[in-house]
């Protein structure tokens, strides 16, 4: 299982997926302090304190995160079968793709309730595309197993 290129590019892809949890892709700079949007909600920082500030969750953005964490430990899982990991990779890549336009909606969302624009430079905001490519980059290395089976078979 772990002789495979792909399966080091999945395990990146859980490794960032996991790590999206953890960091903001938005921050909101406002009179009141700074607010830091992630996945698992809005945190408010003031020169005094911490408090976490119940916005509409963003459900949708936890639950889109949870289902590409589970579909790629589905595919790292199914390297037996190369047909179904190609197709969950693909599931996987269109969920993401849908989260990182989510990311962007209710980023510009919550700004124009604050009525300041959303700051983007964030190490959140990367891990999306990190998913991205190596979702590619796995997709593409099975392909190329695929593809020398099909020939080995062939040959025989």
């Amino acid at each position: 299982m772990f002789q495979r290129i792909q399966t080091l590019h999945l395990l990146v892809t859980l490794v960032a997926a996991v790590i999206f949890f953890f960091f903001p892709f938005a921050k909101y700079f406002t009179l009141e302090g700074t607010y830091e949007f992630s996945v698992t909600g809005m945190k408010l920082f003031t020169d005094s304190s911490i408090t976490t500030t119940m916005y509409p969750l963003p459900v949708l953005l936890l639950s889109l995160t949870s289902i590409v964490i589970i579909l790629i430990i589905v595919a790292l899982l199914m390297y037996k079968n190369r047909i179904k990991q190609m197709r969950i990779i693909a599931v996987a890549f269109l969920f993401n793709a849908i989260l990182i336009g989510a990311m962007f909606f209710l980023a510009d969302k919550y700004g124009s309730t604050f009525k300041v624009d959303a700051n983007y430079k964030n190490v959140g905001l990367l891990m999306p595309l990190i998913i991205l490519i190596f979702l590619l980059l796995a997709n593409k290395g099975i392909r190329n197993d695929e593809i020398k089976m099909r020939k080995s078979n062939r040959i025989r």
